[in-house]
């Protein structure tokens, strides 16, 4: 993990934020830790993809964990969703 002292710069990036390994894997999910706020940055499954809902579940469970641990939270990306 980098730390700067500088406001706004990234603190921690986790490339694995869904704790499942065969969701994190995929390189679908990328959180960035900014000491305020969190960001999320996806590439959500398409429509005919397996595990949409799954990897849907998993960002949800794992923005709540964010949440709960005091951070606002962003989410940005390719959500895939009509």
């Amino acid at each position: 993990m980098v730390t700067y002292a500088k406001a706004g710069i990234v603190q921690s990036a986790d490339c694995a934020p869904l704790q499942d390994p065969e969701l994190d894997s995929q390189g679908r999910c990328i959180m960035t830790d900014h000491g305020y706020f969190v960001l999320f940055n996806v590439y959500v499954p398409n429509g005919i993809h397996p595990n949409k809902m799954k990897f849907l579940h998993a960002l949800q469970n794992s923005m709540r964990a964010q949440r709960e641990s005091g951070k606002h939270v962003v989410l940005v990306g390719d959500s895939n969703l009509k």
